[in-house]
């Protein structure tokens, strides 16, 4: 039996951070570089912007969120994705800087994909109370049981009642946590790499509320 629950971490951080690293360290096999995401998740955990998913008081699952307005670097990176997609004309920019950081991780290859929905072609402008799913991980013992797809499902609960208007996130385009989430109607955005160490590509997607 999983209960989802909104957080205080209380005293589970560990557990948090352990399965985040087991999540997200292949996409930036680097210390330095990856400290700096784990303080970034500690900023949002002080905020108790995360869902968990409890098994026997422990946990194996988890989801943090932000309100754009809350993070000025979530709600840059959302308003900057949204204006790229907007205007393909930048198209070639974009690329001279996907090919510096191909330099980086001298692995995969340039990708800017364009999408033909109601997000793309022309701008549109984010708002301080649209919801950003940060992160999603499940434990490796729970995974295929449905615990992500609850862990959205709580979040699209508190976006409602935090009256967004939009939900966004980035996906790792090599898993299928895009593919979960675009069974709730989240729409392809904008494709973007290499966005990680192993050269795989971020897909930004989307979900009118």
């Amino acid at each position: 039996m999983v209960d989802i629950v909104r957080g205080k971490v209380n005293g589970c951080s560990r557990d948090i951070f352990d399965i985040y690293r087991e999540a997200f360290f292949v996409l930036t096999p680097d210390e330095e570089i990856f400290s700096e995401r784990e303080e970034y998740l500690s900023e949002i955990l002080k905020r108790d912007s995360i869902v968990l998913a409890l098994n026997s008081g422990n946990v194996v699952g988890f989801q943090t969120y932000s309100f754009l307005g809350d993070s000025e670097l979530i709600e840059d990176n959302v308003k900057s994705k949204l204006y790229y997609a907007a205007y393909p004309g930048e198209e070639d920019s974009l690329r001279r800087y996907y090919e510096r950081h191909l330099c980086l991780c001298q692995k995969g290859k340039v990708v800017v994909e364009y999408f033909d929905n109601e997000f793309g072609g022309e701008k549109r402008e984010s708002e301080d109370s649209d919801f950003y799913f940060d992160s999603l991980a499940v434990h490796p013992d729970f995974r295929g049981r449905g615990i992500g797809r609850e862990l959205i499902k709580e979040g699209l609960a508190i976006a409602r009642e935090g009256e967004s208007s939009a939900v966004y996130v980035d996906c790792w385009d090599n898993s299928p946590v895009s593919k979960l989430f675009g069974s709730f109607d989240f729409l392809p955005i904008i494709r973007l790499g290499p966005a990680h160490f192993d050269g795989s590509s971020s897909l930004f997607m989307g979900k009118r509320l």
